[in-house]
C-alpha cells in the first residue's frame, strides 16, 4: 500500500470507554467474544481500522483494561506506533491507567495523545479537575506534552477534534523494517471453514506475500501462505506494522498458539537466554538475584529467572544490564521491548530492551557488565565487531538474526569491516548468505593454533610432506564444519603461509627431510637398500633389521615414494627408482626396435625371477612406458 499506515494502541482503566470510543471512531465493535458482550468488558484485544481524511491509514488495538488481563493487554500493544490513553472524566486517573501508561513507556512508545472520555457525565469544573489529574499523571512520561482531548462517545462531542489531534500526532511515518526477513508474533490462531488455519498478529518486520514459504516457531514447522487479509480485505502483500491475517497451509490451527512466531525460514531461532537492559519501575518491588519473573515479549508469555552480574538485587527505579533465563523458548530479536511482571502476587516490575536474543552464559563480574554495555552501544558495524569478539565466529545468517539486521545489510557491514581487517569473511558456498564471519582475534588464534600444530607435526614426522587436512581440522577446529574448514584452508593458502597438496597441508616453509635422530640408522639402511636394487627385501623386514621403529619405517617409505627416490614393486617391497630406470633402459635397448616384447624375452634380458619381473612389468605399465596386449607388451615411450 502506498498510503502511510500506523497502529494505535487504545489503553486505559477498565470501564473508561475504550471499546465504546473505538467503535465511535471506526464504526467497528472490537468486543467479539460472547463473554465480552455479556460482561461488557474486554478480555482479548480487539481490532478496528480507519482511514483519515488525510489518507493516513490507522489500525486500532483496543486492549483490556482489567488488571487480570494484563497479559492480553501487553500482547495487544506489542508492535504499536502510537498510544491513545483513555481516561474517564468522571473517575480520573485509576490504577490501571497508571499501569498501562507505565507499560506503554517501558515498551518504548514515544508518541501519543489522551482522550478524556465520558465528558457528557460531568460538568465543566469536574472536567477541569479531570484534565489537571491527567496532566499530573503524565507529567514525567512520554505523554507530558501530548494533547488532552475531551470527548463523548455517547453524544459525538469532540470526536472530530480527537481525529484531528491524532492526525497531527502522526507527523512522520513509522520507521519499520519493510525489507529483510518477516516476523509475525501470533496473537490468535483458528480454523475457518473452507480456508483452514488462520493466524493473526501484527507483522513486526518484513513483507509477506501469498505463496511465501515460512516457518512457525518454536515448533519449526514449515508452512506456505495461501492468502493474506489486512483489516478483513484480501491483499497481495502485508507489510511491517500492519494487522495481518495469514491463511497457512501445512499446519493445523490447534498446533499454533499465542506467542508463537511465523517467520522467514532461517532468520530467527528460539532462545531461552536473553541479554537485556532492564528498567525497574519506581514503585516496583525489589528483584532478587535469580528471582522468578514472568516475561512478556511480542505476544509470548513465559516464566523464567533474572540473573544479575554486578549485584544481588535490583532496587525500584534501577536500570541494570542483566540476563533472562527462561523456562521455555521464545522467538525474539535485538531491539524488541519487553515487560517483566512478578508471578505472584502479579505486579508489573519493569521492562526493557533485548540486546542479544541468543546470549551465552556469563560470569558474574564487571567484565560481563562491560560486555553488555557494549552490546547496547555503537552502530551496527561496531555491534557486529563486538558480537564476533564475543562469539569468535558466526554464520552470517545467525549474526544478522542476533543483530536484527537484513542479511544484505549485515553482509555490507561485514565486507567493509573485512577491508579494514576487523572481520574475516569465509564464503563456504555460492549460496547467498552462506558465509562464516570470524573476528580478527579468533582468526589470529585459529591461525596460531594451526601453525603450532603443523610445526609440531613437522618436528615429529619430518619425513612426511604434510599433515592430513582432516587431521589438522579435528585437532584445531573440530566444531567448524567441513565446508568452512576448506574455505579457511584456502584463505590461509592465499595468505601464503599454508601449502596444500592433495589431502595434505603443510607450512609453506617446510620441506620433508630425514631427521637428525634417524640419520645414523637411515644411512646404513638406504645403503643396503640401494645396493640390493631390484632385489631389495621386504621393506618391513629390512627396517626391523636396522632397528627402525614401525612408524619411522612407514614414514621413510612414504618419504622415498613421495620424493621419487623409490617405486612400489608390490605391497611389501619398494625398490630404488634408479634401479627401475636402469632395468627398463636395458629392456628398451634390447627390444625397442621391435616395439614389443614377451615376458620370456624380458626374463632373458634382465635375468630376474618371476616374483620380481612381473611386478616390474606391471610397474612399467603404470608408469606409462608399456602397455599390455594379451601375451606381449608394447612400448609406449622410451624410458627416461
Amino acid at each position: 500500500m502506498s498510503a502511510p499506515y500506523w497502529l494505535v494502541g487504545v489503553a486505559g482503566h477498565i470501564d473508561h470507554g475504550k471499546t465504546t470510543l473505538t467503535k465511535a471512531l471506526t464504526g467497528i465493535d472490537t468486543d467479539r467474544l460472547k463473554e465480552e458482550k455479556e460482561r461488557q468488558i474486554s478480555i482479548e484485544p480487539g481490532y478496528a481500522h480507519l482511514t483519515l481524511p488525510s489518507g493516513k491509514r490507522i489500525g486500532f488495538v483496543d486492549v483490556p483494561g482489567h488488571e487480570r488481563f494484563i497479559r492480553q493487554m501487553v500482547a495487544g500493544v506489542a508492535g504499536i506506533d502510537v498510544a491513545l490513553l483513555v481516561v474517564a472524566a468522571d473517575e480520573g486517573v485509576m490504577p490501571q491507567t497508571r499501569e498501562h501508561l507505565a507499560i506503554l513507556e517501558l515498551l518504548g512508545i514515544r508518541r501519543g495523545l489522551i482522550a478524556l472520555t465520558k465528558t457528557d457525565l460531568v460538568d465543566a469544573d469536574m472536567l477541569a479537575l479531570a484534565r489537571e489529574d491527567v496532566a499530573a499523571a503524565v507529567a514525567e512520561t512520554f505523554l507530558a506534552d501530548a494533547p488532552i482531548v475531551p470527548v463523548s462517545a455517547a453524544t459525538g462531542a469532540g470526536l472530530d477534534a480527537l481525529l484531528a489531534a491524532l492526525d497531527a500526532v502522526l507527523d512522520a511515518p513509522p520507521n519499520r523494517p519493510l525489507h529483510g526477513p518477516a516476523r509475525l508474533p501470533v496473537d490468535r490462531a483458528f480454523a475457518r471453514k473452507g480456508f483452514g488455519t488462520v493466524v493473526t498478529g501484527t507483522l513486526f518486520q518484513g513483507t509477506v506475500r501469498p505463496g511465501d514459504e515460512l516457518v512457525v516457531l518454536p515448533q519449526g514447522r514449515r508452512v506456505r501462505v495461501r492468502g493474506i487479509h489486512v483489516h478483513g480485505e484480501p491483499q497481495e502483500a502485508a507489510v511491517a506494522g500492519q494487522r495481518t491475517a495469514l491463511n497457512l497451509a501445512g499446519i493445523e490451527a490447534a498446533e499454533v498458539r499465542r506467542g508463537d512466531v511465523v517467520a522467514t525460514p532461517g532468520a530467527f531461532e528460539p532462545t531461552e537466554r536473553l541479554d537485556v537492559v532492564l528498567r525497574l519501575l519506581p514503585d516496583a518491588a525489589p528483584l532478587k538475584q535469580r528471582g522468578p519473573i514472568r516475561l512478556f515479549v511480542g505476544t509470548a508469555d513465559v516464566m523464567g529467572r533474572v540473573v544479575f552480574f554486578d549485584r544481588n538485587a535490583a532496587r525500584p527505579g534501577d536500570e541494570v544490564l542483566c540476563q533472562l533465563v527462561l523456562d521455555e523458548p521464545v522467538v525474539t530479536a535485538r531491539g524488541d521491548r519487553f515487560i517483566l511482571r512478578r508471578p505472584s502476587p502479579p505486579l508489573t516490575l519493569g521492562g526493557g530492551e533485548v540486546l542479544d536474543p541468543h546470549a551465552p552464559k556469563h560470569r558474574f563480574g564487571p567484565a560481563t557488565v562491560a560486555l553488555l554495555e557494549r552490546k547496547r552501544q555503537g552502530d551496527p558495524a561496531q555491534q557486529l565487531v563486538w558480537l564476533l569478539d564475543e562469539a569468535g565466529a558466526l554464520p552470517a545468517r545467525e549474526a544478522a538474526s542476533r543483530l536484527n539486521l537484513p542479511l544484505d545489510m549485515l553482509q555490507s557491514h561485514a565486507a567493509r569491516l573485512a577491508a579494514d581487517g576487523q572481520v574475516h569473511v569465509l564464503a563456504v558456498s555460492s549460496q547467498r548468505g552462506d558465509a562464516l564471519l570470524v573476528s580478527a582475534a579468533a582468526w589470529a588464534q585459529w591461525t596460531a593454533r594451526a601453525q603450532d600444530e603443523l610445526a609440531r607435526h613437522h618436528r615429529e614426522r619430518s619425513l612426511l610432506a604434510g599433515m592430513a587436512k582432516a587431521a589438522l581440522h579435528s585437532r584445531v577446529l573440530p566444531d567448524v564444519d567441513a565446508k568452512a574448514w576448506d574455505a579457511l584452508c584456502a584463505a590461509w593458502e592465499e595468505e601464503g603461509w599454508l601449502r596444500k597438496g592433495g589431502d595434505l597441508v603443510a607450512l609453506a616453509s617446510f620441506a620433508p627431510h630425514v631427521p637428525e635422530r634417524l640419520k645414523p640408522l637411515v644411512d646404513g639402511l638406504l645403503a643396503e637398500w640401494e645396493q640390493a636394487g631390484l632385489h631389495a627385501p621386504d621393506w618391513r623386514a629390512l627396517c626391523q633389521a636396522h632397528h627402525l621403529a614401525e612408524r619411522d619405517a612407514e614414514d621413510l617409505r612414504t618419504y622415498l615414494l613421495a620424493s621419487g627416490q623409490a617405486q612400489p614393486l608390490d605391497d611389501d617391497r619398494i625398490v630404488p627408482s634408479a634401479a627401475v630406470q636402469n632395468a627398463l633402459r636395458a629392456l628398451w635397448n634390447a627390444t625397442g626396435k621391435e616395439g614389443r616384447f614377451t615376458i620370456q624375452k624380458a626374463r632373458d634380458v634382465l635375468g630376474l625371477s618371476r616374483k620380481t619381473l612381473i611386478p616390474l612389468l606391471e610397474l612399467a605399465d603404470r608408469l606409462g612406458y608399456t602397455r599390455r596386449e594379451e601375451a606381449v607388451r608394447v612400448w609406449v615411450k622410451e624410458p627416461g
